[in-house]
């Protein structure tokens, strides 16, 4: 069943829960502008109340309904001025930025440089290697080495894994950690730095092998592997493999290295897809990648028709939300049941619920 309503409209506990997390946000900034934490000399009482106060907003984003993982905390970088060598880590909640540590040779450039679970503080940092010692699997050899680090609240830290040019996803609860090795081959991790399995594609193709296997015949490239993210319950990891498009999700159970695979390889997917990992829907829309402004504005002057589709992987069936004149959706899911986008005329952002 399927149920569409406007933005504003909120369950009542839902509001509740909002009010604690604005009350505990003036709590948390009285907090911080009193005693002030030095980031290298942060006391133990002060770790002890930075630690509590994130147990108390993971219970109350709950209470609140934000439940998926990317909308618990937010990471920010900032490099420190009196040494240029250390990045200084904020988690962000609910609106105040709190300071977590600092941390040397953070890769601040990358895309997705550090996140925050369960109370641990995920980085990579980029270490140069000017005698280019890391040869990889291939054989190429690198100036430099990317490592993933784990800081516990104390701002004690551990190695996790290393591997020149990697991308990582943590579960919610940070016990597992899925690093990409390279374009084609994905390493799952605990936080502890033991590798429990290697995933080369053929295995995490599947049944689909033979299918990635012509089309990379025809690209003359191996495929890219993407991350579409963690259930909440941390059992199941969910990514996808293709060149400019996904051709194929995959599905791995994280306890037993199962792999389960879906095809889209006939899906018209384009620039918007937004992904549910806790149920394997997602939502798309056919609007074209755009690299540059003048390749949108002759888009608009098309008249093409976009459309946002929902569709379930487990069950394989799709249901069309809603049409456009050549303008997007930018679709994004704000819950479990609940994705929102923009109106194709209103331009205003309205939600759809799935049950």
């Amino acid at each position: 069943m399927f149920h569409l309503f406007h933005k504003k409209r909120q369950p009542r506990l839902h509001v509740t829960a909002l009010g604690l997390l604005a009350l505990y946000g003036v709590a948390v900034t009285t907090y911080t502008l009193t005693l002030s934490p030095t980031l290298r000399f942060f006391g133990g009482k002060d770790q002890s109340a930075l630690e509590r106060s994130i147990h108390l907003e993971y219970t109350l984003r709950e209470m609140a309904g934000y439940r998926e993982q990317d909308a618990e905390f937010l990471v920010t970088l900032r490099r420190d001025q009196e040494h240029p060598a250390e990045t200084d880590l904020y988690v962000q909640r609910t609106g105040t930025q709190y300071p977590f540590t600092s941390v040397l040779d953070v890769y601040s450039s990358h895309y997705h440089p550090a996140e925050m679970r369960n109370g641990t503080m995920f980085v990579i940092r980029r270490i140069d290697d000017p005698d280019g010692t890391w040869v990889d699997q291939d054989g190429s050899i690198y100036g430099f080495r990317d490592e993933l680090w784990a800081y516990d609240i104390s701002g004690k830290g551990e190695k996790v894994f290393e591997y020149p040019g990697i991308d990582f996803r943590a579960s919610v609860d940070g016990e597992y950690i899925v690093v990409s090795e390279g374009p084609s081959q994905i390493a799952m991790v605990s936080k502890h730095a033991d590798v429990l399995h290697h995933f080369r594609w053929p295995e995490l193709a599947g049944d689909l092998r033979s299918m990635i296997q012509e089309k990379m015949e025809v690209v003359q490239a191996p495929p890219s592997i993407g991350f579409s993210g963690w259930s909440n319950d941390g059992k199941y990891f969910w990514g996808w493999m293709g060149w400019l498009k996904p051709e194929m999700y995959f599905r791995i159970n994280a306890e037993r290295n199962i792999v389960r695979t879906f095809d889209v390889s006939d899906m018209p997917l384009g620039s918007e897809v937004a992904f549910n990992p806790n149920s394997g829907k997602f939502a798309y829309t056919n609007y074209p990648f755009m690299f540059d402004s003048i390749s949108k504005e002759t888009f608009e002057t098309t008249n093409t028709p976009v459309t946002l589709v929902l569709h379930d992987l487990m069950e394989n069936e799709s249901l069309e939300i809603s049409s456009s004149v050549a303008m997007p959706f930018s679709p994004s899911w704000i819950g479990t049941e609940n994705f929102e986008y923009t109106h194709p005329y209103t331009r205003e952002r309205v939600i759809f619920t799935v049950k």
